[in-house]
């Protein structure tokens, strides 16, 4: 994978098998993942289905990934603030002001972007994509619910370029719903699910049952629904033929932007990439080998969360996405934050 000055801007590349775990997230994601699969199937193993886990009176989930989480975090926490005088992400910019901020300054990555790993190979300038698109068709900008639509709407205003929403889902481990062990996403009627099967395993032999993350996933499966029916009624994406950019407004892990990548390409995309304004370096190694091109301005080293980057990161409502939603068809007539 090659990068490009301190831009964080990088073509795709291989996650190298073994590398140092620099992160306390980075820790889980160097588990070995599974292919992207649908429906959600668990491994049959020696915690597979229909056999019980480690007692949940042994092994409290919630205790269990407390556990877990602390022990990732304090070495990797205590060695960075040693080395740097201050807490993680002290020696990187400023945070920013909003996710409008942080889509206008992905607008400004993109379109700097001198080239582009294709999937066929080729290399091709990103301003011609965004005059014509691989497929014929003209670009399109896609952010993810909710958080993503805001930043999308920024990115495609800047360039001009249409947009819309891919409902996704993440799925939470419970009681640590910030740790995903999977997500959903849908475009043009395509659902694709990333399943991290490896932690799912751990997750069963710590005392986690299969009904208590199936009810995850029927809640958040539901949630998805109830979203491409307000956010699209019915509508068509219309991500055949074209390079599709899809934006979020960070990754933690990196399980929401796989399913909409597949989902994407599932749906006839020629080309996929991806705009992160924050996301751990491993994670953005990792998506770069599922996507055409990614852009990640920043990638701290000792990454703490999505919400951290922001000077403000409130929850995105479902009216503020269907007000930005209102704008397509055309170049936004109006920022989405400050």
């Amino acid at each position: 994978m090659t990068r490009t000055g301190a831009t964080g801007i990088c073509a795709t590349g291989a996650m190298a098998r073994g590398a140092k775990l620099r992160g306390p997230f980075e820790a889980v994601l160097a588990i070995v993942r599974s292919p992207c699969v649908h429906p959600f199937q668990y491994p049959r193993g020696r915690n597979g289905p229909g056999r019980a886990g480690y007692p949940t009176g042994r092994n409290p989930p919630g205790q269990a990934g407390a556990r877990i989480l602390e022990r990732m975090a304090s070495p990797q926490r205590d060695r960075h603030e040693a080395e740097h005088g201050g807490p993680p992400g002290a020696e990187g910019p400023g945070p920013y002001a909003s996710r409008g901020e942080a889509g206008r300054m992905l607008a400004g990555a993109l379109a700097g972007l001198p080239q582009l790993t294709h999937a066929d190979g080729t290399l091709g300038a990103l301003s011609a994509l965004t005059r014509a698109g691989r497929g014929g068709g003209s670009p399109l900008v896609v952010g993810l619910s909710r958080g993503g639509v805001a930043v999308a709407a920024e990115v495609a205003r800047a360039l001009g370029l249409a947009f819309d929403v891919v409902p996704a889902r993440k799925l939470g481990i419970p009681g640590h719903e910030e740790v995903a062990f999977g997500a959903i996403a849908s475009c043009d009627g395509e659902r694709r699910a990333e399943v991290d099967s490896p932690l799912v395993r751990r997750l069963l032999a710590s005392g986690f049952t299969e009904e208590l993350l199936g009810g995850v996933r029927e809640r958040e499966s539901a949630e998805l629904e109830r979203q491409e029916h307000l956010y699209l009624a019915g509508r068509a994406q219309r991500a055949g033929g074209r390079t599709v950019i899809v934006c979020d407004d960070g990754a933690a892990t990196g399980d929401t932007a796989r399913a909409a990548i597949a989902a994407v390409r599932a749906a006839g995309a020629s080309s996929v990439v991806v705009a992160l304004p924050v996301a751990p370096p491993g994670v953005v190694r990792d998506i770069g080998r599922l996507a055409d091109g990614i852009v990640c301005p920043r990638e701290p080293i000792a990454f703490r969360s999505v919400g951290a980057a922001y000077l403000t990161f409130p929850q995105c409502t479902d009216e503020e996405v269907l007000s930005l939603l209102a704008e397509r068809g055309g170049a936004l007539g109006r920022s989405a934050g400050p």
